[in-house]
């Protein structure tokens, strides 16, 4: 029986499965019709000694949300309201120049208050962990598992980062809001759902070669929760709440697997970093994201199951050899000593490939096929080629290999571009 994560909300407890404690900072959830009415009496169970807040949203979301939790808010707190503008785009971007302005109006309240999705959650933890100040979340939409994850990830001066951060204390999320979200947003994060077995494949694979600690309880979660949504795509487009729901609840369970890991790792593995390559190209050409950031992880997925397919396929690996300074100079130019003082920390640990491969090969026998995931996918009308969100071929096969040099984690793109199996993906 899996265990029910939401009991522990606030609690630590010792892993059956790694035998570690474990422990959830996020005290409550609470998900209901019209549960932005309430949220003056939520904010105050959670800590009842904060007297000012602020509201942090963007132009859109303000009109969605925020202005309704600020004028709620209102009646009991006295409350700041930031609200973002795009700048030289369309919408808003977690972006490190924000920060500035949201670390200014918050530096003086005792909590902030992040309505909107992945970028104002992200942006509003990262400064409510530097100001050591809590943050409560009301999702606008289920898009992603930034709600209740401990990581903030944004860009910082042209490279996407993702860092720790404190969790959010609580998350109210208003079902009728996220049941009437914009059918893209709530596609993303069904998108980004199926990312979770090959991320925590991924993390298996760089446990084994680092050394670093496993758990097998972040995909157990999945495992549970993932059967009432995952081949429901269709039912996702016609908004039907149950299945909306059991997407929030797996986005939710997503975040806290990054928790329990203390990383992002259970969540985000080499699919991601197509993403976030793609976002920092984007930020490159002082342009829109070419997608949403959950529709982007779809099309890497399908990526790294195709990869895991050709390694299915070795029996005997074999060391490409890489000139790595050469490579990464070609790829990112002026960021490139950036780049390589990311990449350099995995570099010792890719030398045991060979030598480990008898543990390592079991692990991608048990991931679906890049048919499975494509069937998924467009069941709920999700892209799934680079050409269906306007990345042409020589875009598309630049992210392919750039990818694996943006982060120090080892993924399934590290694996097969080692043995030199990285450019059978591309077509």
């Amino acid at each position: 029986m899996i265990m029910n994560i939401h009991r522990y909300l606030g609690k630590s407890f010792h892993c059956k499965y790694c035998h570690q404690l474990h422990t959830i900072p996020t005290k409550r959830i609470t998900a209901k019709p019209n549960a932005i009415n309430g949220i003056s009496e939520f904010i105050h169970s959670l800590f009842p000694t904060a007297k000012n807040l602020v509201v942090l949203c963007d132009t859109i979301t303000y009109g969605i949300a925020g202005k309704e939790c600020e004028t709620r808010l209102k009646r009991r707190y006295q409350v700041s309201t930031l609200i973002l503008a795009p700048q030289h785009y369309s919408t808003v971007y977690a972006d490190s120049h924000y920060f500035p302005r949201i670390r200014r109006i918050a530096t003086s309240a005792d909590g902030i208050v992040t309505v909107g999705t992945g970028s104002i959650t992200d942006m509003g933890k990262y400064i409510g962990t530097e100001l050591n100040i809590p943050v409560i979340s009301v999702p606008t939409a289920p898009s992603m598992n930034a709600y209740t994850s401990g990581v903030s990830a944004f860009i910082d001066r042209g490279i996407k980062r993702t860092v720790p951060v404190s969790p959010a204390l609580g998350v109210l999320i208003d079902t009728d809001l996220i049941t009437t979200a914009p059918l893209d947003l709530i596609q993303a994060g069904f998108a980004d759902t199926l990312a979770k077995a090959f991320a925590n494949a991924d993390w298996q694979i760089s446990s084994i070669l680092t050394g670093e600690s496993f758990c097998l309880l972040p995909s157990k979660l999945f495992t549970a929760v993932e059967k009432h949504y995952k081949t429901q795509g269709d039912k996702l487009l016609q908004r039907d709440k149950k299945t909306i729901l059991a997407l929030m609840d797996a986005l939710n369970l997503g975040g806290f697997s990054m928790v329990i890991a203390g990383k992002s790792a259970p969540a985000s593995g080499g699919e991601h970093l197509i993403s976030h390559f793609l976002d920092m190209e984007a930020h490159r050409r002082k342009q829109d994201v070419f997608a949403y950031h959950g529709l982007q992880v779809g099309i890497g997925v399908i990526q790294s199951a195709r990869l895991y397919e050709q390694l299915k396929k070795i029996k005997s690996p074999q060391h490409n050899t890489i000139d790595y300074d050469r490579t990464i100079a070609q790829l990112f130019g002026s960021n490139t000593n950036r780049i390589n003082q990311i990449f350099k920390y995995k570099l010792p640990y890719l030398k045991h490939i060979q030598s480990r491969w008898e543990q390592l090969s079991p692990i991608f026998a048990k991931l679906p096929s890049s048919k499975e995931i494509i069937h998924y996918l467009k069941k709920a009308k999700c892209p799934t080629t680079f050409a269906e969100i306007g990345v042409d071929k020589p875009l598309a096969i630049r992210t392919i290999v750039s990818a694996r040099y943006i982060r120090d984690r080892i993924t399934v793109f590290d694996i097969a571009d080692e043995l030199g199996i990285l450019q059978e993906i591309i077509v």
